[in-house]
């Protein structure tokens, strides 16, 4: 793989894959090259797939994922929560367990943001809709910041 991110194989550069940082949740469904033009921390642009490392959006640190928690903090797997064991496992399964299966052209895209308040989600949510994306629904607690995150969905024909 080179350095650069640079996807050389050509069967690749196709494919849609669920992008799923872990730690903020958000969930898009990108190819390899729109996920590294957006600074996504995914294979096959960065890294490896079956190979424990980051698997970050653009806007989370890497200090708070898995591969931080066994590496930078020297924890064993009992010391992991369900959370952490359930990206383990969809890593280790990569690339199959991220591939979008039978995306129909009809199909519309779909991406789940989330974030503890509306402030903190207002950027991207701009840039979502920006860049062409309809929201279809959000999920607001009746007070923010207690733990129960804002969710918003967005769609966009598919491309």
């Amino acid at each position: 793989m080179p350095s650069s991110g640079e996807v050389t194989e050509p069967e690749m550069a196709h494919w849609r894959l669920q992008h799923i940082c872990e730690v903020c949740g958000r969930d898009e469904i990108l190819t390899p090259t729109e996920a590294y033009a957006a600074g996504w921390d995914y294979p096959p642009r960065t890294g490896q797939f079956g190979v424990i490392s980051p698997r970050t959006c653009p806007d989370c640190p890497m200090a708070n994922t898995v591969w931080a928690a066994l590496t930078l903090e020297q924890r064993s797997r009992a010391d992991l929560s369900e959370a952490q064991l359930d990206v383990v496992a969809r890593i280790l399964a990569e690339p199959m367990s991220i591939m979008v299966d039978g995306q129909d052209a009809s199909e519309p895209e779909r991406v789940r943001i989330s974030a503890p308040t509306m402030h903190e989600l207002k950027p991207r949510m701009v840039e979502l809709l920006f860049d062409g994306w309809r929201m279809t629904r959000m999920d607001k607690p009746v007070m923010e910041g207690n733990g129960i995150d804002v969710v918003v969905w967005f769609e966009r024909e598919a491309r």
